[in-house]
């Protein structure tokens, strides 16, 4: 378990590493596309001068400049992201095959009820936090109950264990949802400023209020780029939580079939067969 948490603190801190580096890069390529080049109109002396390369920036200079030229709302979005990837990553580990439906349990629980009774099966699954185990404990505990009754516990149980299995799910979907609107919180509030600037100061150089538009728009790309790969691991873990739950019920029902079919005694240890009806 101490390795499973270290790859996920691992892979949380990479996610946010590459959607931290990725998206502002990628908002600040395009605005330079977009962004007049004022050499083009320059006079021919100062064509020369600004030839002069630039002192080259490193990566993470311009990552760090992309991000606080952001303004404070990429620190809200980053801190979006951050909560939505440790969630994202405990169900990651939560949501495995083998932690929910564990290889022989079924098998040992209808030995036990075969020699036993249903309370030395219970006692087998008694503490396990695997899916498979509350649902069949859910049944011993209403074993003088018939096929249709048990039928329908089954489903409530499986219900109620999927709900659990979903509930750290939640917040990945409320992350998908609530970045795009942060983002575009922040692009609203830059346009506020760049057209108040421009009322202010008028309009005589426009390639400032442009400045201000495209900078504007650096949070919506942030906060699209956190949603896009956030909703897909909410569905993605929605649908997992599905099929696993489907494949315990398939095994609960094995049991309640088994159980009906050989009815053992509560308060004996002694197996007791009755025909199938």
């Amino acid at each position: 378990m101490r390795t499973d948490n270290w790859l996920a603190w691992a892979g949380m801190l990479l996610l946010a590493g590459l959607i931290f580096a990725v998206a502002p890069l990628a908002a600040e390529e395009a605005a330079k596309k977009m962004t007049p080049d004022p050499v083009v109109a320059a006079p021919t002396a100062q064509v020369e001068e600004q030839k002069t390369p630039p002192t080259p920036q490193t990566l993470l200079e311009r990552m760090f400049s992309t991000f606080q030229r952001g303004g404070s709302i990429m620190w809200a979005l980053l801190i979006t992201s951050v909560v939505g990837l440790t969630f994202a990553m405990e169900r990651f580990s939560g949501l495995r095959r083998k932690t929910h439906l564990p290889k022989d349990m079924l098998e040992k629980v209808s030995e036990r009820l075969r020699k036993q009774n249903p309370e030395a099966a219970r006692l087998l699954l008694k503490g396990d936090s695997a899916a498979l185990a509350k649902v069949l404990d859910g049944l011993l505990m209403r074993k003088d109950a018939n096929r249709q009754e048990m039928e329908q516990i089954l489903e409530d149980e499986a219900g109620r264990v999927l709900w659990d299995m979903k509930l750290n799910i939640r917040p990945v979907g409320i992350v998908a949802s609530l970045a795009p609107l942060i983002g575009l919180l922040g692009t609203v509030i830059g346009l506020i400023h760049a057209f108040q600037e421009a009322a202010e100061k008028g309009m005589d150089n426009p390639a400032n209020f442009a400045e201000g538009i495209y900078l504007a728009l650096y949070t919506t790309a942030f906060g699209l780029s956190i949603a896009i790969p956030f909703s897909i691991i909410y569905h993605y873990l929605r649908g997992k939580a599905d099929i696993i739950m489907r494949e315990v019920e398939d095994k609960s029902l094995q049991l309640i079939i088994e159980f009906q079919t050989n009815k053992i005694p509560a308060d004996s240890g002694v197996t007791e067969t009755v025909a199938a009806q």
